[in-house]
């Protein structure tokens, strides 16, 4: 028996205009110079997601391939609640965590240990609660002292607390984006680990990776986005293997 979906997302649209440049004069007499001159001098509309309808059942894992462009992470910004559809619904049904950018979200003007509690109470814990897992978040990003500011870090190591402190506050729904490349080989094994616990407690899972060895070892279903729509949709092994016989056929560089 099938466990009811937590996420469902019904014929999602999501469109961006790349407006254009205000300096048209100058860039109309560069357009025979630059070959991209004259395309700026109108704006367009790119479509990022198109007619994009999915299910994912409670304590499943989703995961979403596709190469750059593909509208993987505004799927995932959709599901988050960040970005609005212009047209469909999405639905979820639980906590959510994302992790779709682990560059951001640190406030540089307060401290590690300042932040831990800020991040924590704005995903819904109590302070004791924070208090009980203050400790473990500094211990698993492997940070000693909690006094320094986030600015005084470096980028893996703001990733790596990111990622801790996301991973510690029990969401019932997990959003990932390339979230795996934080850190060194070590702490890229440590957080796995970390995710392969949470799924077997019943977490829900949408992970974009372009690691194919990792989609298929974790997720239950696979959604390959191309151009913003569905290619295909099912089970792991049938969309890995079909998504890399594609790959293979395409000539390097090739855009499609």
């Amino acid at each position: 028996m099938s466990n009811p979906p937590v996420i469902t997302v019904a014929n999602i649209s999501k469109a961006f205009w790349v407006h254009a440049r205000t300096d048209a004069t100058l860039l109309s007499r560069m357009a025979d110079f630059f070959p991209s001159g004259a395309k700026r001098l109108h704006s367009r509309k790119i479509e990022a997601v198109h007619d994009v309808s999915l299910t994912v059942e409670k304590g499943k894992v989703l995961g979403v391939i596709g190469k750059n462009a593909a509208g993987k992470s505004t799927l995932l910004r959709l599901i988050a609640g960040i970005l609005i559809p212009d047209e469909g619904e999405v639905s979820v049904d639980g906590k959510i965590v994302s992790l779709i950018s682990l560059s951001v979200g640190l406030r540089p003007t307060l401290s590690i240990c300042d932040n831990i509690y800020l991040a924590c109470s704005l995903f819904g814990m109590p302070r004791s609660q924070i208090k009980s897992v203050y400790s473990e978040i500094l211990d698993f990003a492997g940070i000693t002292d909690a006094t320094m500011y986030p600015y005084q870090l470096s980028t893996g190591m703001n990733q790596r607390l990111s990622f801790s402190i996301a991973v510690h506050t029990t969401p019932e729904i997990l959003l990932l984006d390339e979230v795996f490349s934080a850190g060194d080989i070590g702490f890229q094994a440590k957080a796995q680990e970390r995710m392969e616990s949470m799924i077997k407690g019943e977490t829900t899972v949408v992970m974009v990776s372009h690691s194919l060895e990792r989609i298929r070892a974790m997720s239950d279903e696979v959604l390959w986005l191309d151009a913003g729509s569905v290619r295909m949709f099912g089970k792991t092994d049938d969309v890995v293997n079909a998504y890399m016989s594609y790959m293979q056929e395409r000539p390097v560089g090739s855009i499609r």
